[in-house]
Parts: C-alpha cells; structure tokens; sequence
C-alpha cells in the first residue's frame, strides 16, 4: 500500500483537526514544553504529524511527514517540510542532513488516535 492511499486527505484533515482540540492543545503543551528543553539549536521533527512540535522548534528546524497532505498544509502555514518516503529511501539520506543539524537526542514518541 502506498503512502499516499495509507495516509489520504481524509487521515491528514482529522490529524489537523485533533490538533485543534483544546484538550488536546493543553496536554501537548506540557509535552512540547519538556522536550525543548533538551533542544539545542535547529533539529529535525521526524514525522511531524500536524506540526505542533515543529512550529515551536527553533528556526531552521525542519520536518518530515509522509503525508502529502499534511505537508502541503503545514507548508502554507510557513513550516519548513520535506516529504518523506521510507520505502524509498530506507533512511539513508538522512545522512545528507549530517552538516545541517547537530544530532544529540533521538526521542520517540507514540501518540494514539
């Protein structure tokens, strides 16, 4: 399956929609918050999803998210986003980024529906 049927328009507005909620927004807050504090410089948001974390990142940063839609989104409101295929690059490229962004911390996240 491809990332573009996985991930259509209908997954990437109800992504962009639970972002807005205020619950949601209130309890992401606090999260965004902890991990900036380990934020040295620009980095990378790997799978940014709606962009919460990306737009408080310093500038520079950059994102990468699978979902054409949701990039396009986040693009028009001024966010700096790649799009992102794994299959097709198997994460070897991200070397490319190497000079660009100092690699300190990797955390991950699981976020559920």
């Amino acid at each position: 399956m491809s990332y573009h049927s996985e991930f259509g328009s209908d997954y990437a507005q109800e992504q962009l929609r639970r972002s807005r909620h205020p619950l949601r927004r209130i309890i992401k807050h606090f999260y965004i918050n902890n991990i900036l504090q380990d934020v040295e410089g620009h980095s990378i948001d790997f799978g940014c999803g709606a962009g919460q974390l990306l737009a408080r990142l310093p500038a520079g940063s950059l994102g990468l998210e699978v979902n054409s839609f949701v990039v396009e989104a986040l693009r028009q409101q001024g966010l700096n986003l790649q799009q992102y295929n794994p299959d097709q690059d198997r994460f070897l490229n991200l070397a490319a980024v190497e000079n660009h962004f100092t690699f300190h911390e990797l955390k991950v996240v699981y976020e559920s529906a």
